[in-house]
């Protein structure tokens, strides 16, 4: 009686492929990249993302904790968390000093561009060149992205760790190589929640993704499997602990203070009281009917499942492990996202938040089209239909009907090619799918319900080059240097524009450089609230009320109003050309 042996299908190949060009041309190519493609979609430093994020001065927070933390630190203890997001924080520092406010600035959103593209590239290049292309270009001109990295906002610096952390979770090497890499993994993903607590979910869903890809039918399979993955998953925690104390010892550095996880466990229990939930949380899902871009996570996560789903069916092909916990844990994070969001949080309504997700939503992108088209083609059409998208703008729609027609038409597109043939048609209806959902959210008016958050306008993002930003970046900064350092209390105060101006917005993000939002006096100068004057009365003697504007019109009528805390001018100054004027006053008592 002879036995039936089974053949198991082929294990999928980790050859590398033959190089036909040069190591070091493509090193000179991934290392230009980032300014090729900021040229093509003219990305005048800086501008892409302020101007469209000057209706909150949370950015501005991060800037004056890179800036001056420390001095900050002494004058208002360690209560607000924004000084923890050391991820962020400590490496805008670091260029700070290195290259000055502007230069740092830009030169550090060059470093979070390489961090991001070099490990996908060197993940899906072992494929071949055109697909680790495909993943520098995705990234490279995702709006979303992009918009993350034109502020001080944590989420740019996390985005940028998430995409390295990511493919090194999956980057298919062996002996001890192996362990390194998912070691380097940890330490981004570390690194990630040390920008942006908010990343923790999407990370301990890359982690679930891993342990589920152990699973197999075959119990023996499933047994070294299950050893690899929790080796693996102990260097990644191993990785994660490292960046905890890099982190831990950066903050020792800049601030004289370690503890990063009080301030941000404070926040969280804040945030779970009745009042800051009906501030920060929309009653309503309103809000959802214009983001768009939110579609774009799950349709390419349902796009690439379908796809591979019929592959398999029709030609017995499976995807690769690695690709499947990438996609996997795309989806279970933005799933984590909406239960948040469903019942407190505000995830996905904030897009501070929300572009989190654009990590896995890029790589997974990048999967999408490179198994719809392995060729050039799919790199070409990114490109160029971001230039395009930049240079004639898109439609505005709603989620409803619209948006939604959009995304079934994407999902159907990749699943049209089950088979082993490639096909560019659909590859390009997916692209154009893309951009269409995450540029093409309208401007509507608020619900009544709804948190009046600012709009990610992903639509305005590239071709509106505008140097006077990086001007005002600069003179929004400046204002640490007349200031004189003091362990005191500073209280800002921000004059008001002219009758029938806008408002100038630059007083108010230099105020931001000393917390006044938070702590400073929100009367229109020169009259005086009740709450600020109490503010002032509990000021001890020798407090400092930094006073700002545009035009410095009334602040000899703030003086007078003041007169009663006796002040007397510490220091003045007129900067960025007269667009800013400053005046520190010292309280007498």
């Amino acid at each position: 009686m002879s036995t039936l042996e089974v053949t198991p299908p082929p294990a999928v190949c980790h050859v590398e492929p033959a190089r036909h060009v040069p190591w070091w041309v493509e090193a000179l190519g991934l290392l230009l990249a980032p300014g090729i493609v900021a040229a093509l979609l003219r990305l005048t430093p800086m501008s892409m993302g302020l101007q469209t994020r000057w209706t909150m001065v949370d950015p501005n927070f991060s800037t004056a904790y890179a800036r001056h933390g420390a001095d900050l630190i002494e004058r208002f203890g360690t209560g607000d968390y924004f000084w923890v997001r050391v991820g962020q924080v400590l490496p805008a520092h670091l260029a700070q000093l290195a290259f000055g406010d502007v230069g740092g600035f830009v030169v550090l959103r060059y470093a979070f561009a390489l961090i991001a593209t070099v490990p996908a590239y060197l993940w899906l290049r072992r494929r071949s060149l055109p697909t680790g292309a495909l993943a520098v270009v995705v990234i490279l001109t995702s709006p979303v992205v992009l918009m993350a990295w034109g502020s001080d906002y944590p989420d740019g610096a996390a985005l940028a760790y998430l995409l390295a952390g990511l493919p090194l979770l999956v980057f298919w090497t062996t002996g001890v190589r192996r362990l390194l890499v998912r070691g380097l993994a940890g330490v981004f993903l570390g690194l990630a929640v040390h920008a942006h607590p908010a990343a923790f979910p999407l990370v301990a869903a890359a982690l679930v993704a891993v342990l589920v890809s152990a699973f197999s039918r075959h119990a023996g399979v499933r047994r070294a499997r299950t050893r690899r993955v929790v080796v693996e998953l102990a260097a990644v925690v191993l990785g994660g602990v490292a960046a905890t104390g890099l982190a831990v010892l950066g903050a020792l550095l800049l601030y004289g203070r370690a503890d990063l996880f009080g301030p941000t466990i404070d926040q969280l229990l804040r945030l779970q009281r009745p009042d800051q939930i009906r501030q920060w949380h929309s009653t309503t899902w309103a809000w959802a009917q214009r983001a768009t871009y939110l579609l774009v996570p799950p349709v390419v996560v349902i796009a690439w499942a379908w796809l591979c789903r019929r592959r398999r069916r029709l030609v017995g092909e499976w995807p690769p492990r690695g690709d499947a916990v990438v996609v996997l844990g795309s989806g279970l994070g933005y799933l984590a996202f909406l239960a948040i969001q469903a019942t407190s949080g505000f995830t996905l309504e904030y897009y501070f938040y929300s572009s989190l997700l654009w990590a896995g939503a890029c790589l997974t992108t990048a999967l999408l089209l490179s198994t719809l088209s392995s060729s050039w083609w799919p790199v070409a059409a990114v490109l160029g239909l971001a230039v395009l998208q930049v240079e004639m703008g898109t439609p505005r729609f709603e989620v409803v009907p619209t948006g939604l027609a959009v995304a079934v038409v994407v999902v159907v597109a990749a699943a049209v090619v089950g088979g082993p043939r490639r096909r560019s048609i659909p590859m390009l209806v997916v692209t154009v799918g893309l951009v269409l959902l995450t540029t093409g959210q309208p401007s509507t008016a608020y619900a009544p319900d709804q948190v009046r958050y600012p709009l990610a306008d992903y639509g305005s993002v590239g071709g509106h080059p505008d140097p006077s930003k990086a001007a005002a970046y600069a003179t929004m900064v400046s204002v640490v240097d007349v200031v004189p350092p003091a362990p005191v209390r500073a209280l800002t105060w921000v004059e008001p524009p002219a009758a029938g101006s806008l408002p100038d917005e630059v007083p108010a993000r230099a105020a931001a450089q000393y917390l006044g939002p938070l702590h400073g006096l929100s009367s229109s100068m020169p009259a005086l609230s009740d709450s600020d004057r109490k503010k002032l009365d509990a000021a001890p003697a020798g407090s400092q009320v930094i006073l700002l504007g545009s035009r410095g019109a009334t602040f000899e009528a703030a003086r007078t109003t003041l007169a009663p805390w006796a002040p007397t001018v510490e220091r003045d100054a007129v900067l960025g050309g007269g667009t800013l004027h400053v005046e520190v006053l010292r309280l007498g008592r």
